[in-house]
């Protein structure tokens, strides 16, 4: 059998080895049952293997045929053998880790298919209809790149077992939570906006280790710290030093990463299972990314696998996406040509958000926009040119998915922006309409008129004014006929 040549992030769960006897022989009314597997990892692969088969007429067990080489090129070669070396292997023990580790190995490489093989989708994961046995799991988390897995060997001789994941992988789970307040894995937010970023997880089970290793593992893409770092265990607040490399819980962090070291988790002195918990502020930056593209944060932690060395390992990463939108207004004369020299003025409510100078810019872009009411204000017009009167209100929607994606967030769904404006000024740039979901941007034309020529309004005022007009011209010349008429008669 090979050595594993990758890292085992954690290995053997939980090992059940009691005493491999049941209570009263042929007495069972089954011979299947199911296993509950609780604190599981959503998406990871639960691969379930039958080393020994169980007998109910003698209430024994037998190795199976598929694993026995394994236990002959350990030595052991006849059934009894086999089974007081596994019920002398204490639980939870560095040698029920190896066990664990080698079994899965084993299986690896002499392809065996598995008894039953399963996707978890809940913390609280069953498998049903398995025969009664003694049984390796091996799971195989989703995207990990250390090959983390945790192992469990455990007997099924009733009707359910149920299996904890004792030395389950620290998993971290990011949030962001905007103005809102609410922890989500996806927002939409604008430029400059402050973000509270928040990663939790649960302490391990570190009783086999002298010292645990343990460290939170944070990067941003377009996006810069504010601070502070807040960690907490248990509901108790932990000291993060930020300038003493040496000190137990060490924390840098600046520009686009985030990261603290515990180099002794143990010496604080957790319970198992109790919540660890760092939060801190972040903002986006001008580089950010518009529409649905997004602006990933992740974590990952990064601790202690083996208690007899130094190994380490990582977990899967946990990601939250920022979006962010835009408004762009393409200035054009009355004929649709581009045209230089306005100035204009974006805010939202009474909030300034940026006013842009045009002498040189035909295109005026503002970008990183959250959702809400903005209001666009021509400040100058060109020369020659007739200013705006009044100003073009712009309503931005935009949602998120409650479906997550392939890594983990929500994608932007749903994008529209409602545009009003004086008539003949404001038209689309395209027939779908003004929003863009894929490039973020709400995009509009906007006319400026010569000084002394009127819009087109696109209503019936214009051609009332020239019915008007018409008919008065008509109406002169009936005058004009009639006292031509008079005149001649009296002639």
């Amino acid at each position: 059998m090979r050595t594993l040549t990758k890292i085992i992030a954690m290995t053997l769960a939980v090992l059940m080895l009691a005493a491999m006897t049941v209570v009263t022989c042929g007495a069972v009314s089954t011979s299947n049952g199911k296993v509950s597997v609780e604190k599981a990892v959503v998406g990871e692969n639960l691969k379930f293997y039958r080393v020994l088969d169980y007998v109910d007429s003698t209430c024994s067990y037998t190795v199976t045929s598929k694993f026995q080489p394994f236990f002959t090129a350990k030595g052991y070669k006849t059934n009894d053998e086999i089974i007081a070396y596994l019920a002398g292997v204490k639980s939870n023990s560095v040698a029920a880790q190896t066990l664990g580790r080698d079994l899965g190995a084993f299986a690896d490489d002499n392809s065996i298919t598995a008894a039953a093989e399963r996707v978890v989708d809940n913390a609280t994961y069953t498998v049903e209809g398995l025969p009664y046995g003694y049984y390796l799991m091996a799971p195989k988390l989703p995207g990990n790149t250390q090959d983390a897995v945790i192992y469990s060997l455990f007997k099924l001789d009733s009707a359910n077992a149920i299996i904890t994941n004792k030395l389950s992988v620290p998993t971290p789970e990011k949030t962001v939570s905007d103005s809102d307040e609410t922890d989500k894995k996806s927002n939409i937010a604008a430029i400059g906006e402050e973000m509270t970023f928040t990663v939790t997880g649960k302490v391990p089970n570190m009783s086999e280790y002298t010292t645990y290793y343990f460290e939170i593992a944070d990067t941003m893409t377009n996006m810069e710290y504010v601070g502070p770092m807040e960690l907490t265990i248990g509901g108790t607040d932990v000291p993060i030093s930020t300038t003493d490399s040496t000190a137990n819980v060490y924390g840098v962090a600046s520009g686009n990463s985030v990261n603290v070291k515990i180099t002794n988790l143990k010496s604080l002195n957790p319970d198992y299972d109790a919540e660890i918990k760092l939060t801190y502020k972040a903002k986006l930056t001008d580089s950010a990314e518009m529409g649905n593209t997004g602006n990933i944060n992740e974590v990952k932690y990064i601790y202690s696998n083996d208690p007899a060395s130094d190994g380490k390992g990582e977990s899967p990463k946990s990601k939250t996406k920022t979006f962010t939108l835009g408004i762009t207004v393409n200035k054009t004369d009355s004929d649709g040509d581009a045209l230089k020299g306005s100035t204009w003025l974006l805010k939202k409510g009474n909030d300034r958000v940026a006013e842009i100078d045009g002498t040189a810019l035909s295109k005026f872009d503002w970008k990183g926009l959250d959702v809400g009411t903005y209001t666009l204000t021509e400040i100058a017009a060109p020369e020659n040119y007739t200013k705006m009167e009044g100003a073009i209100t712009i309503e931005i929607v935009a949602s998120v998915s409650n479906q997550v994606d392939t890594d983990g967030t929500y994608p932007l769904t749903t994008y529209t922006a409602t545009v009003k404006g004086p008539q003949g000024y404001v038209t689309k740039t395209n027939a779908r309409g003004y929003a863009d979901i894929q490039t973020g941007i709400t995009s509009l034309n906007v006319k400026n008129f010569q000084k002394g020529a009127l819009p087109s309004t696109g209503g019936i005022g214009l051609y009332v004014i020239l019915g008007l007009a018409g008919a008065a011209f008509a109406g002169m010349i009936v005058v004009l006929i009639i006292k031509k008429r008079i005149s001649s008669k009296e002639k």
